[in-house]
């Protein structure tokens, strides 16, 4: 295992156990992520887009959404679909 899939793994860990600042800074990359199309780590996308999920945000559910839709990239997609 590389260190980038370990850093993924232990990030998802914090934010499936609700880690405050984990949740915060993933939440504020999915904003700007939704806002300004900024890149995200393909090791971390997921992650991402089930804590925007998670929050129960109807906004972020919506972005999601319209990720989903917009996209031409079947990963994407999947977070999409596995976050919701």
């Amino acid at each position: 295992m590389n260190t980038s899939q370990l850093r993924a793994m232990l990030i998802k860990r914090l934010a499936q156990f609700n880690h405050l600042q984990t949740n915060r800074t993933a939440l504020a990359k999915f904003n700007d992520y939704a806002s300004n199309r900024t890149q995200l780590d393909s090791d971390l996308r997921q992650t991402i887009f089930g804590v925007a999920a998670r929050s129960n945000d109807p906004k972020m559910i919506e972005d999601l959404q319209k990720i989903m839709a917009n996209c031409n990239f079947s990963e994407i997609e999947r977070g999409c679909v596995m976050g919701l």
